[in-house]
């Protein structure tokens, strides 16, 4: 399980989400409150260093981030994607250690996630959970 307060970190930690993230209780109210929308900022640099894939992905997790929607939160749906989408870089980033390797592999179609790369399923929770375990069989030196 990927600690909450690295998911908080990959999120611009307290200064975009107003306090630290201490405890998954504490990532659960940040995420019922609705995250800023800096926080996505955040997740999609952390990901890409090119500000075309950032506007990608941010585009595929929220289109109306980019559209000048006038609230400054995401929605309670959003949050939750964005979320899932985090703790799944944040294991990419433990498993490989390397942020080009972990990059390489968010963004790489593997045939264990249905041919997708595992950004594209950890835009559900369910694919999240899926990518999610082909990372924990890689750690634990299980096929793939």
């Amino acid at each position: 399980m990927v600690e909450p307060t690295l998911i908080g970190e990959i999120l611009g930690g307290a200064p975009v989400l107003g306090q630290p993230v201490a405890s998954q209780q504490d990532l659960m109210a940040a995420v019922e409150r609705g995250l800023p929308k800096m926080a996505l900022f955040c997740l999609a640099r952390r990901v890409f260093p090119d500000t075309k894939q950032q506007a990608a992905l941010i585009r595929q997790m929220a289109p109306e981030a980019l559209c000048g929607r006038m609230m400054d939160r995401l929605s309670r749906a959003e949050s939750e994607r964005i979320c899932s989408l985090a703790r799944v870089v944040v294991m990419a980033g433990m498993v490989w250690q390397d942020p080009g390797q972990a990059r390489r592999f968010l963004t790489t179609a593997h045939p264990e996630t249905e041919g997708e790369t595992p950004l594209q399923n950890a835009l559900s929770e369910s694919g999240a959970v899926m990518a999610e375990a082909v990372m924990a069989r890689i750690v634990y030196g299980l096929p793939v």
